[in-house]
């Protein structure tokens, strides 16, 4: 069976391939202001699902699925206090997932998943893009879900999401967000400031019908990184500045 998966994801990627080769180039986006947590080399988005190290096989390699970089961020907001303090209050977690073009698809949904351990819950973040060719089994599209893995997870093993986590491709990443506020007081233990995302890794797949005397829905991984360093939610907000002239 892992043959012929093989199979099919190098059907699969020389379709997606084809397709885009025909369009005109895009410039890979420019770096992000924050220092990601995962990296990954460029080109080496060809279904072989080889890790940190792999050669740079363009134009055997699909752009818009290929993994630069993975950033972890607080979002914040900062609210003056008198005359010179400075309240700094985190609002959300942000991941964004940059590539060498911009995240989409020229042929079958691509699904762009972050794996880790939150607060001791492992699980995924994903979120998918859809192309001319979806399936009725794929994810919808540009929807963020948290995938739960384990019993000890705040909602179980499942996958949850909520309509205000958004997932959005922006200067050259897919850009997603979690709001603090819209999270359950159980998932609130798990996903806050504090708390510590350890051994992130990403990778990026899709789903695809096999040969019909198979009759099944294979999936093909196009990319994935190596594991990278842990982060703290809310360590990258600055420290409140206390007022000290015209307080309240």
């Amino acid at each position: 069976m892992a043959d012929r998966n093989r199979v099919f994801g190098r059907v699969l990627l020389g379709a997606l391939l084809t397709t885009a080769l025909s369009l005109p180039a895009i410039a890979a986006a420019a770096l992000q202001a924050s220092t990601p947590q995962v990296t990954d080399p460029v080109g080496d988005a060809n279904g072989s699902e080889n890790i940190s190290g792999s050669r740079d096989t363009r134009p055997a390699s699909y752009d818009p699925a290929d993994i630069v970089d993975v950033a972890l961020e607080t979002e914040f907001t900062s609210t003056p206090v008198g005359d010179d303090g400075i309240d700094y209050e985190p609002t959300a977690l942000l991941i964004r997932i940059r590539t060498v073009a911009p995240p989409k698809s020229d042929g079958p949904t691509i699904t762009y998943i972050l794996t880790s351990s939150v607060g001791g819950c492992s699980g995924r973040f994903k979120a998918s893009i859809h192309g001319p060719l979806p399936l009725a089994v794929d994810p919808p599209d540009r929807v963020l879900q948290w995938n739960e893995l384990g019993q000890n997870c705040p909602d179980g093993a499942s996958t949850v999401s909520h309509p205000s986590w958004s997932a959005v491709v922006e200067s050259g990443t897919f850009a997603w967000r979690i709001p603090f506020a819209s999270l359950t007081p159980e998932q609130t233990d798990f996903i806050a400031p504090g708390k510590t995302i350890t051994q992130p890794r990403a990778f990026t797949q899709t789903f695809f019908a096999g040969f019909a005397s198979f009759g099944s829905i294979v999936p093909g991984r196009i990319d994935k990184t190596a594991n990278g360093i842990e982060f703290v939610i809310g360590s990258d907000v600055p420290e409140d500045i206390l007022c000290t002239s015209g307080c309240p």
